[in-house]
């Protein structure tokens, strides 16, 4: 799986499987994610997505899997993952 980018794929398996079932949008996700770590695990997460992202490909459908989201092809993967780093980078100094 994805043992290189350890903190990105329990985040995303740990913080949006459930988040239909829970009625909760992305952006709601990420900021109750963000209430719960430290700076340095934020940035190693947006380091790691940023890295998977360069390699959409070989990811795309463990990112699906890990998030229980459905996505038509790797670029449909690659925008969400884009959406979801942006959201965890807003409010960063």
């Amino acid at each position: 799986m994805g043992d290189n980018y350890e903190k990105l794929f329990n985040f995303l398996g740990s913080w949006f499987p459930d988040m239909d079932f829970e009625g909760l949008t992305d952006e709601e996700v990420v900021k109750e994610y963000k209430k719960t770590i430290g700076s340095i695990e934020l940035n190693d997460v947006i380091t790691e997505g940023q890295d998977v992202g360069k390699k959409i490909d070989d990811y795309w459908k463990i990112i699906s899997k890990e998030t229980n989201l459905y996505f038509n092809d790797p670029n449909e993967a690659l925008l969400w993952l884009k959406s979801i780093i942006k959201l965890l980078k807003k409010d960063l100094n």
